[in-house]
């Protein structure tokens, strides 16, 4: 079982039970002990300011603190902001203010981030042409496979 994190301080662990810099030992820090971290925890680095062991972007560690595993974003919820607002350093801010379209709880510049859409004037979202939709992996507007209604409906 882990240590609470705030035993040593952060690029810190513990030896001899005293809080030692890492740094200085020539290792990273990983709950609350120095170590060399790809060995403690498979694909990690030394942060160089911090002096923690952490994961490359895109990826976390896994559920039994063994590895670097690469990260499954899931995108937030809808309502976390109000409709054209993007979390902004953890605060919703207004996308439009920023000259970008919001999308996925983020403030973003639409097409780059979905391909093909635009900046709905109003609401300031993503959004695609009639006629199209999100695609599934949420990364570009493809075609709906909509199906007319014959007249006589």
């Amino acid at each position: 079982v882990p240590l609470p994190d705030d035993v040593c301080e952060i690029g810190q662990g513990l030896v001899d039970n005293e809080c030692k810099d890492c740094k200085d030992l020539g290792q990273g820090s990983f709950d609350n002990k120095c170590v060399d971290c790809n060995e403690v925890l498979q694909g990690s680095n030394t942060n160089p300011n911090t002096a923690e062991c952490e994961c490359s972007e895109g990826q976390k560690i896994s559920e039994d603190r063994s590895k670097c595993e690469d990260s499954a974003v899931v995108p937030l919820p809808d309502d976390v902001c109000e409709i054209g607002q993007g979390l902004v350093d953890n605060e919703c801010k207004d996308c439009k203010d920023l000259g970008q379209g919001s999308f996925d709880n983020k403030c973003v510049d639409c097409n780059e981030v979905l391909q093909g859409s635009n900046t709905n004037p109003n609401t300031a979202e993503c959004e695609c042409s009639e006629g199209q939709k999100i695609s599934e992996d949420r990364s570009k507007c493809e075609d709906s496979a909509v199906v007319p209604l014959p007249d006589d409906v």
